[in-house]
């Protein structure tokens, strides 16, 4: 295969890798929307379920109570928080990975038509220095 051939294809994948990338970085942010929303929805399943529990044994909401379902309203919104955090941070390093594919990528294409140029050239001083003798 000529080196350009395989420039080429060098590139080809490269920016396939990028396409991966975006791709991936796409599905973490989706996951992590999902996994947020079902979060959430626990979350509120369990206030309900205190808010419940509270109102059978005829407790007022203050005091013990009330604290007890501050506490579990803000410990959801840190899963939540973080869930999405980490979904971000994932599709971060998911767009940087396909970035960094396609610089490699071009990298190595470039270096394969460099190394082909020269092997050219070398080629040519040794015909013409065979063809001066």
């Amino acid at each position: 295969m000529s080196e350009a051939g395989q420039a080429i294809g060098l590139l080809a994948q490269g920016e396939a890798a990028k396409s991966a990338g975006d791709l991936n970085t796409q599905l973490a942010i989706a996951k992590g929307q999902e996994d947020a929303a079902r979060i959430r929805e626990v979350g509120e399943k369990q206030q309900g379920k205190i808010i419940s529990a509270i109102g059978k044994a005829g407790v007022t909401m203050s005091g013990s109570a009330k604290v007890a379902l501050a506490e579990a309203i803000r410990v959801n919104k840190e899963d939540v928080l973080q869930t999405q955090f980490n979904a971000e941070r994932e599709a971060i390093m998911q767009r940087h990975r396909g970035r960094a594919a396609r610089i490699a990528s071009r990298i190595s294409a470039a270096t394969t038509l460099v190394q082909g140029g020269l092997g050219a050239y070398i080629g040519y001083e040794a015909y013409k220095d065979g063809k001066d003798k």
